[in-house]
């Protein structure tokens, strides 16, 4: 009775348990099924390939190889639009994501066309596809395309899925490309939707020394990189001392053709005007303009 009474406390504590880290917005982890049809060397390769990598970033992984050959032949079959029969096959396999692997001969004699499709059992939609193409491939070639493949739909797994984290990058100057894992997403200011844990995040503009930061990013949870980046060449100002030159030489530039326009008329002096005239205006406003444009490019100059 004693036993049977402990073994009560430990699943109403264990059934407390789940239920806290479930109000804590914990996430389960994300499974994942690959299913490639049974074919061929380099299939098999691609499928072993596939399975590893998806490992090394976290998925569980769910079903066999039977099982996924199966829902891969039903999947082969269903018409293009026909999300029940993609639903149905890809539900099968009791994942939270499905990657649909096929190898395809490609146009060039010996070439491969590797396709792997993120599927959505729920809906039976494709989320995302990803296609990689090798000449005369072999299985050590496919297999690198494999987990290529898996890299990239991880990532779009992430940015849909219930696990999904969240990376804010911000630079100065902006418009600066960004690099996620070794992978360009795009520029600052960019929001992107990553895998929990470990990224490496890159920061490059031209002109501009490489940012690199390395961030842990819990699931649910959004991390912000904000960086200066610095002039590349030892990251100190550009021009030198040029754009103050080019800047005082403006303003006075365009101070002596503000002073030229204004002379420019009837000579007077001692009260009586004199035959000749001055002709300045047109030498000012030469001058003034010169000056305006060299003050442009000093201002220019500290950006």
């Amino acid at each position: 009775m004693q036993a049977a009474i402990g073994a009560m406390r430990v699943r109403a504590l264990a059934a407390v348990a789940v239920a806290t880290l479930a109000a804590a917005g914990v996430a389960r982890a994300e499974t994942v099924a690959v299913a490639a049809s049974t074919g061929d060397a380099l299939t098999a390769a691609a499928l072993q390939a596939a399975n590893r990598k998806a490992a090394e970033l976290g998925w569980t992984l769910v079903g066999d190889g039977v099982e996924g050959a199966a829902a891969a032949d039903v999947m082969a079959s269903c018409a293009l639009d026909d999300r029940d029969c993609v639903r149905a096959a890809a539900g099968s396999l009791a994942a939270d994501v499905v990657i649909w692997l096929r190898v395809r001969n490609g146009d060039a004699d010996g070439a491969r066309v590797l396709i792997g499709t993120l599927i959505d059992p729920q809906s039976g939609e494709a989320k995302a596809v990803e296609t990689r193409q090798c000449a005369a491939c072999t299985e050590a070639g496919i297999a690198e395309l494999a987990a290529d493949v898996v890299a990239a739909l991880r990532r779009t797994a992430a940015s849909i899925g219930p696990t999904a984290a969240r990376l804010v990058v911000r630079s100065r100057p902006s418009g600066a490309r960004v690099s996620v894992d070794g992978a360009p997403v795009g520029a600052t200011e960019l929001r992107y939707g990553v895998y929990p844990g470990d990224h490496t995040v890159a920061i490059d503009k031209p002109g501009y020394r490489v940012a690199v930061r390395r961030v842990h990013i819990d699931a649910g949870e959004t991390e912000t990189v904000d960086v200066t980046l610095e002039r590349s060449g030892g990251g100190g100002p550009r021009f030198g001392a040029w754009k103050w030159v080019a800047a005082g030489a403006g303003v006075a530039a365009v101070g002596a053709g503000v002073a030229m326009i204004a002379m420019d008329g009837d000579r007077i002096e001692g009260g009586v005007r004199q035959a000749e005239r001055r002709e300045t205006l047109a030498p000012g406003i030469a001058t003034a303009v010169v000056g305006a444009a060299l003050v442009g490019a000093g201002v220019w100059m500290w950006r």
